[in-house]
């Protein structure tokens, strides 16, 4: 992410160029470069909170934070680059409406945004439905009778992850089951 962050941040700065270069100082320019200045902004704070991540992630004090805390630490990173790119896409779109292009362009960057983000939405929906169904789906798979020492077993398996020894993918349990599932009823089939 930190990568993605530096190269979306170089292009804002070199947008901006552009337009503070076109001499023009309507209102329309001027919310294109607050728009602009804003990406530049967000690209940093998610390059910046994606380092901090990466040393909480490392150290072994991430345990002992608010759930609050650690919460924004793990999803500001994104966060923050989801809105330098909706900064930055909203500044295109007013440049070129303020530029002199023809019409024609200006609508179809309009159609071309709104193309963009209305997949991303999609996929961004269909990853969070997932996500939410198989971490309930994992959640009822754990192991229910031993729940007096689950913190210092998800400790164990999250420091096992962590240092990739292990690979847990959430919905594991689901899919362990579903697997079963099909295997009974091909044993029964036959």
């Amino acid at each position: 992410m930190s990568m993605v962050a530096t190269l979306f941040a170089g292009v804002a700065s070199t947008m901006l160029q552009v337009s503070i270069g076109t001499g023009q100082t309507s209102s329309a320019i001027l919310a294109v470069n607050a728009l602009w200045f804003s990406a530049l902004i967000f690209s940093i704070g998610a390059l910046l909170n994606n380092l901090v991540s990466m040393a909480w992630k490392g150290s072994e004090m991430h345990f002992r934070l608010p759930p609050v805390v650690s919460g924004c630490i793990r999803l500001s990173p994104a966060a923050f680059l989801i809105l330098a790119v909706l900064s930055f896409s909203a500044g295109i779109v007013v440049f070129a409406f303020a530029s002199v292009e023809a019409t024609a362009t200006s609508y179809f960057v309009i159609a071309a945004t709104v193309i963009t983000f209305a997949v991303a939405a999609c996929a961004a929906t269909w990853l969070i439905f997932d996500w939410v169904v198989l971490s309930r789906c994992d959640t009822e798979d754990s192991d229910l009778g031993d729940l007096k020492d689950k913190p210092g077993k998800w400790r164990r398996r999250r420091r096992h992850h962590r240092h990739g020894h292990g690979k847990r993918h959430y919905g594991q349990g689901m899919r362990r089951d579903l697997q079963s599932r099909e295997v009974q009823t091909t044993d029964e089939a036959v």
